[in-house]
């Protein structure tokens, strides 16, 4: 089973692309995972949840792509959203739907890249082969 984190970001759809040739390739589910990071805002009252909603235009975009790519021989593929950090959220994923290989793109951050990206948190986790597409 192949697992490619999702956004908005270009190299997330570049390693949506590296995934889906090597589910094609290797004949594996592919889980695509859009994680949507919550922003609290705590107050006198308690704390509210203020990060927007992109889930449904990202939703869309991936089930398109994923049409255009499906006819290029990946039979198999699966999108799931999720809250919450998104280091955390793919970990979790990784571990519950038993992945063989973690696909991420880089960092959108320009220092990111560096110390506590996504991508070098699932690498520095290693429980699984993780690839990085730039």
């Amino acid at each position: 089973m192949v697992l490619v984190g999702v956004d908005d970001s270009v190299s997330s759809w570049r390693a949506a692309a590296y995934a889906a040739g090597l589910a094609r390739r290797e004949d594996a589910l592919l889980i695509m995972i859009y994680i949507r990071p919550v922003v609290a805002v705590t107050g006198p009252y308690g704390s509210v949840d203020v990060s927007p909603d992109h889930s449904h235009s990202i939703l869309s975009h991936i089930t398109e792509s994923l049409r255009h790519t499906a006819g290029r021989g990946v039979p198999r593929w699966q999108f799931v959203v999720s809250r919450g950090d998104p280091s955390t959220g793919l970990i979790h994923a990784a571990d519950r739907y038993q992945a063989d290989v973690v696909v991420l793109g880089t960092s959108r951050r320009r220092w990111g890249r560096f110390s506590s990206s996504v991508s070098c948190t699932l690498v520095k986790t290693a429980r699984w082969p993780v690839t990085v597409v730039p």
